[in-house]
């Protein structure tokens, strides 16, 4: 535990301190926005803390030489410390600040927190211990004194919101101790005018049916009527065991089609985001979410905030796409797992069946003769999505040509025909035992299906002198031997 007044001695001194410099203490209220918080916030105290806080570990002032008042009192040592409590003060300097999960509570000893990189710490707090649950979001300061870490700030605040996991990977990228005393104290006091339209879409009341239509017509405009409905998203809120609450608005940002305007991607998401608040829930007792955010006091209302990019997942393909020309195994493993990690993260991704079909494609290439595995693959491609051109354009390479008995002998054709039988039976078979079976089997349980027409630019590799892989170019001879350019041959 840390002794008695230990922060108390720091906070005292940095507020003596810079108090005896006005125009620094001037600076640093404006900085805050403390004279405007204060006219809106009723417990000045609570906000007075955060701004002690702040002026202690996060703003650099004039009167500390341009450091926090933190790193002025460890380098200058103004009250004359012993060795041994100045190197407890300067273990503070490591402190982490921000948003954490309780994971576990030990009354009366500690909390166990993760923050939102993931890292658990065990976290000695009395106070805290008897009064926060697991499964909360805090916001708090910490720091580790002695090998022992302790909560170091003012205050321990429960934010109206839980973070998700897109969010989570937001944080992360804003860097270490982002989210200081004075990001939360806006967050927290900074009023919006009620009449603002935030990130949850219209508060306007409208009649389940019209959200409903509203929703299905925006589909409709962006060519995405096949995939999904109004129907499809109240079966979700209906099954709220199975499909978590933020699932609607996560499936469908990741069924926006490749070639929207984003014009057409907000009108789907604002529509849906309508359609949702208006829609009855059975958690909500038959309420719409609307009706009981109205009837809740400010402080008890909570809201789950999610961020999501593609740009997770691109990744991921782009790696497995630039191995596909050169080693086919690789790519294909690399495919398996993004669609194990699709599945894990329940991401109805729209390009999947690309996925599908490129991993199907590289069992083919990979193997002698032809792979039934690679078949199936191919063939769910255009389960997934039957007017993708690449699939079919794979199909008729891959697949029909051996369906084509005009050039089999006649004694030979059942011989032929019992092999093709094998090789269905063979292919749906190890088909079944792979994670591509359980995601297609994920997206028909929900009711999703990624039908849109696509354009896909065909491309091609070949082996240049040297034995390095090349991609051919849209004006160099096809690589059939047709002599005609690929763009007017197998690029078309």
């Amino acid at each position: 535990m840390l002794r008695p007044g230990f922060l108390g001695l720091l906070s005292d001194w940095v507020a003596h301190f810079i108090d005896i410099h006005p125009p620094d203490l001037e600076a640093a209220m404006e900085s805050f926005g403390l004279q405007s918080k204060l006219k809106q916030e009723e417990d000045v105290e609570k906000l007075g803390a955060l701004f002690s806080e702040w002026l202690v570990f996060d703003h650099a002032a004039g009167a500390f030489g341009g450091m926090t008042g933190l790193a002025y009192f460890c380098s200058r040592n103004p009250l004359g410390l012993s060795g041994v409590e100045l190197a407890a003060y300067k273990e503070l300097l490591d402190f982490k600040v921000g948003y954490f999960e309780v994971v576990s509570v030990r009354p009366a000893q500690s909390v166990e927190l993760r923050d939102m990189e993931g890292t658990l710490y065990d976290v000695v707090d009395i106070n805290s211990s008897m009064d926060l649950t697991a499964g909360e979001t805090i916001w708090t300061r910490i720091a580790q004194i002695n090998s022992i870490y302790h909560m170091v700030g003012s205050q321990v605040l429960r934010p109206p919101f839980t973070y998700s996991s897109g969010m989570k990977k937001v944080i992360q990228g804003w860097g270490k101790n982002a989210v200081n005393a004075k990001s939360v104290a806006s967050l927290m006091y900074d009023k919006v005018p009620v009449e603002t339209k935030d990130d949850y879409g219209s508060r306007e009341y409208v009649p389940e049916t019209d959200a409903a239509k509203q929703f299905d017509d925006a589909l409709r405009r962006a060519g995405m009527q096949d995939m999904l409905s109004s129907a499809t998203v109240k079966k979700w809120t209906n099954n709220e065991r199975k499909f978590a609450i933020g699932f609607p608005m996560k499936t469908v940002f990741f069924l926006l089609p490749e070639n929207l305007e984003e014009k057409q991607r907000d009108e789907v998401l604002d529509s849906l985001q309508t359609y949702l608040i208006n829609l009855p829930r059975r958690s909500l007792k038959g309420k719409t979410p609307l009706q009981a955010s109205e009837e809740q006091k400010p402080e008890e209302r909570h809201l789950d905030i999610d961020m999501y990019s593609y740009e997770d997942y691109a990744a991921d393909v782009r790696g497995a796409n630039e191995v596909m020309p050169t080693d086919p195994k690789q790519a294909y493993a690399a495919y398996e797992r993004l669609i194990k990690r699709l599945l894990d993260e329940k991401v109805p991704l729209v390009t999947a069946f690309r996925i599908f079909c490129n991993a199907g494609v590289c069992l083919l290439q990979s193997s002698e003769g032809t792979d039934p595995l690679g078949i199936e693959l191919i063939r769910a491609s255009l389960r997934l999505n039957p007017l993708y051109d690449f699939g079919i354009r794979q199909k008729e390479q891959y697949i029909d040509w051996l369906y084509d008995m005009s050039n089999v002998p006649k004694g030979e054709r059942k011989i032929a025909r019992d092999l093709l039988a094998w090789a269905e039976a063979e292919g749906a078979r190890r088909y079944r035992r792979t994670a591509f079976r359980r995601y297609e089997k994920f997206l028909t349980d929900a009711g999703i299906s990624l039908k849109y027409k696509t354009v896909t630019t065909t491309t091609a590799w070949r082996t240049g002198e040297n034995g390095e892989v090349i991609k051919i170019g849209r004006n160099e001879p096809c690589y059939c031997g047709s002599g005609k350019k690929f763009k007017r041959c197998c690029g078309r």
